[in-house]
């Protein structure tokens, strides 16, 4: 079971469609919804509330909680510029904790080792490495 989920400037939040049977039965995603200000619309679909500034937490808040009870997100057609946004951050993420996992393991050339030390040093000021 698959859903799609966008950013609708126009709702204020996340719109998820498709696979809202699954979603009804779930007390785990109606905890979440009720907590979020959520609702279920005629339309057939859901909105949760949230703005441009919260959608990462959120997003990837719903994302766990999809996967817990068994529902995927799907590729949608055309997605909102900050939809690809959060999505391009959590690929970039993914690659940079893979990195972090193959130096933890000793899997990494020095110039690799190097190159995880810049990028932490721009993205993470202050942060040190033990």
């Amino acid at each position: 079971m698959a859903v799609v989920v966008d950013f609708d400037e126009q709702a204020h939040g996340l719109v998820i469609t498709g696979g809202l049977e699954s979603l009804h039965r779930s007390r785990l995603f109606a905890a979440f919804l009720r907590k979020q200000g959520g609702e279920f619309q005629s339309e057939g679909r859901v909105v949760i509330p949230c703005s441009d500034q919260d959608l990462s937490p959120v997003y990837r808040t719903l994302e766990k909680i999809l996967e817990r009870i068994g529902i995927s997100v799907g590729e949608a057609d055309e997605l909102s510029s900050s939809m690809r946004a959060v999505r391009a951050d959590e690929e970039h993420f993914e690659e940079f904790s893979r990195s972090a996992e193959a130096i933890w393991h000793g899997e990494v050339k020095p110039e690799g080792l190097e190159e995880f030390a810049i990028t932490i040093s721009e993205t993470c000021p202050g942060r040190t490495l033990y």
